[in-house]
């Protein structure tokens, strides 16, 4: 959350983490949040960014990481429950670029600098409200 949404305020972090999740239930990316983040990694593309863009080597901004941390925290605990602001997306991208998987894809929203997207032709997921426990949410 903190690599891909930092600057968009807490509702774009939770946006960034109902994606994770979203894919999580799918299961077509991955069976854990890491195994879902770290996607691509080692490779030239990455499913998302900061995993092979260099920034996990980059010093990280103190408040704008605890804070990331903290809302975290609360997401994996429960005591924050995702309300699925992105209606099922598995998908999303920053406003300044146009990907070309973009059009074979629902718009579902955009929330401040990313707008989200879900598979075409299927309905939304139904975002589970679930604490973390160990290595799945």
């Amino acid at each position: 959350m903190y690599y891909e949404a930092r600057g968009e305020g807490v509702q774009g972090e939770m946006a960034v983490a109902e994606v994770v999740f979203h894919r999580v239930e799918s299961g077509a990316h991955g069976k854990t949040i890491c195994a879902i983040v770290y996607e691509g990694a080692g490779r030239p593309v990455c499913q998302f960014s900061f995993v092979c863009d260099g920034s996990l080597d980059r010093p990280r901004e103190p408040l704008a990481w605890r804070t990331a941390q903290d809302l975290a925290t609360r997401i994996l605990t429960g005591s924050l429950p995702l309300p699925d602001a992105t209606d099922g997306a598995l998908n999303y991208h920053a406003v300044y670029v146009r990907p070309v998987w973009a059009g074979d894809l629902v718009r579902t929203a955009q929330i401040g600098n990313h707008i989200f997207y879900r598979p075409a032709g299927g309905e939304a997921l139904v975002l589970k409200t679930r604490a973390f426990r160990g290595s799945v949410w």
